[in-house]
């Protein structure tokens, strides 16, 4: 999930003073370690950090249902790609 999307979320919210008890905010798909790192490795062009192989994983990832959301702000999370990316140029300007 990318800070954008958290603190316009969050902000939309309290501007609008929605009533919504409890809301999820997340991007709405999963993402392994793994996956993760493929795609800042791409980004920044090095190689992947290798992870050692873990025993027993009980949970290999948490997806949150974020459908209550956009029926109380216009909501859109960034992909996980364009937000590496957004941040590797946030870090590295020309």
């Amino acid at each position: 999930m990318h800070i954008d999307d958290v603190a316009s979320a969050v902000a939309q919210l309290v501007m609008d003073r929605v009533d919504c008890s409890v809301v999820n905010l997340g991007s709405g798909s999963g993402c392994s370690v793994i996956d993760l790192l493929r795609v800042v490795s791409e980004t920044v062009g090095r190689p992947p950090c290798r992870i050692p192989a873990s025993p027993a994983i009980r949970c290999r990832r948490i997806v949150l249902d974020i459908s209550k959301l956009p029926s109380l702000i216009p909501y859109e999370p960034i992909a996980l790609v364009d937000g590496v990316h957004r941040t590797w140029a946030a870090l590295n300007p020309d």
